[in-house]
């Protein structure tokens, strides 16, 4: 992970619901629980590995099963931002990830994500 991410989830989890949507084989979020020690804060999660469905499908059955109206998609790439406008929910580019030239905006840091959260 990247330096100080997990001390943030867990700040947020205190006034946030914190969820992991992820296309990954199933059995890797339980891996990443593992070597983070994050299992307590994380409300729910979902992988494509468990369901053999697409992210989009995957996180509207993630809001659903934790009876959510609204979220927020956290991502680092074009498809990231793909599946959060299918399942029609606002996303936040992290321009230091993996993709390039993803949305108009993003946040440049993790420790801008709680500001971006409050606008």
């Amino acid at each position: 992970m990247y330096p100080a991410t997990a001390d943030l989830i867990r700040k947020l989890s205190h006034d946030h619901w914190i969820g992991i949507a992820s296309n990954c084989q199933e059995g890797y979020i339980e891996t990443f629980f593992e070597a983070s020690k994050l299992q307590d804060v994380v409300d729910s999660f979902i992988s494509n590995g468990e369901t053999g469905l697409d992210k989009d499908q995957n996180i509207r059955i993630l809001m659903k099963r934790n009876g959510l109206c609204s979220a927020v998609y956290i991502g680092d790439t074009s498809r990231d931002r793909l599946c959060a406008e299918k399942s029609g929910i606002p996303f936040i580019w992290c321009r230091y990830g993996f993709g390039k030239d993803v949305a108009l905006d993003g946040i440049d840091d993790l420790s801008q994500l709680p500001y971006v959260l409050t606008e």
